[in-house]
């Protein structure tokens, strides 16, 4: 729907190609043939959706393909470039980005503990609860919510000295402990990491805030209901969403006027976070697709009228979920401007 738009633009022309089709001309070497009968017109080659969820062709094989396919056409790219879509998947170049724009501001500066899961553990947890995620993961695929200590795949290790004490082998010096079960870590690809475990995810949810070239257009929150927790194996998870409005901020104040301006704060984080991603030295590496748009999912500290805003994932918008049906009137209004944002990216020449 949002490359529909886009081809409205008399400037722009549009042909849509599934990567079954793609991986059937690798394979028949037809590819180069297509693509060099395009040689004469500027090309895009746009990614509407997680490059490492295909099936029929891998990312690492299909970025090498258009590589190939560049050279020889001479005037095409490939949208999102190769860089942005490996850091998007990693996740913790984001998380990262997150931690040092709250450390170099004064409005803004909450962020929860993050480990990233290798060396050292630098979340320490004497008791209580964490969040475990994995890298080339989507949908809260793969997040799993544990007590301490468990800890899942990650590589991470904690010094003997810091480790939590078994209780049950306190209880009885004869008794002959239990084998330690340990979980294979995941190859090098797959790196899980671990945050502190924040309460308001299972009692509000989060907001998802979507952004066109750097201002909000509209905005949804959503709960899953059940399933995050690890026991629960996702069965049964019902994923609720629904149009922000007054009285998500419920948790801030009983005053309308207070929460309208709760509503405006989340704004102008979103906006802030969004423009200083734009700002970073990596943005044209990492983050060149936020001239166009972005969804940022955004949690709360705490329920109280101290609660304050952090990012928790940056989506990009050629992977979010737009939630249409829910949040946008008329429905299509999210693709409608995300479209002729990208015809305007297009014409200016920056593809």
């Amino acid at each position: 729907m949002t490359v529909l738009f886009a081809g409205q633009d008399p400037y722009v022309t549009i042909e849509f190609r599934t990567s079954n089709w793609l991986a059937e001309q690798l394979e028949g070497n037809r590819l180069t043939d297509y693509i060099c009968n395009l040689h004469d017109k500027r090309l895009v080659v746009y990614v509407s959706c997680t490059v490492s969820s295909w099936s029929p062709v891998s990312m690492d094989e299909f970025y090498y393909q258009m590589r190939v396919m560049k050279a020889i056409h001479g005037n095409m790219r490939v949208y999102p470039r190769e860089s942005e879509a490996l850091w998007d998947e990693l996740k913790i170049g984001d998380v990262r980005a997150f931690d040092e724009i709250a450390a170099s501001g004064i409005n803004f500066i909450y962020r929860p503990k993050t480990c990233f899961g290798v060396g050292k553990c630098s979340l320490p947890l004497p008791e209580g609860e964490h969040v475990v995620k994995k890298s080339y993961s989507c949908s809260g695929n793969d997040v799993k919510v544990l007590h301490a200590p468990a800890r899942h795949k990650l590589s991470c290790h904690i010094p003997r000295s810091e480790e939590i004490p078994n209780t049950d082998k306190l209880k009885s010096r004869h008794r002959r402990p239990a084998k330690k079960k340990h979980e294979k870590p995941d190859s090098h690809k797959n790196l899980w990491f671990h945050q502190e475990y924040l309460s308001s995810f299972g009692v509000l949810g989060e907001f998802r805030v979507f952004l066109c070239q750097g201002k909000v257009i509209n905005s949804a929150i959503t709960k899953f209901s059940a399933g995050f927790r690890a026991e629960d194996e996702l069965s049964g998870r019902v994923f609720a969403a629904k149009a922000v409005d007054e009285n998500a901020f419920w948790w801030y104040s009983d005053v309308r006027e207070q929460q309208r301006k709760k509503w405006e704060e989340l704004y102008t984080f979103a906006e802030f976070v969004c423009d200083a991603l734009s700002r970073r030295h990596d943005a044209q590496e990492h983050y060149e697709s936020l001239e166009i748009g972005l969804r940022l999912d955004i949690g709360v500290s705490e329920l109280t009228s101290n609660g304050v805003f952090f990012v928790n994932e940056a989506t990009r918008f050629h992977c979010a979920d737009y939630m249409s049906d829910i949040i946008s009137m008329p429905s299509y209004r999210t693709s409608e401007v995300l479209g002729k944002a990208i015809a305007e990216v297009y014409k200016s020449g920056r593809w």
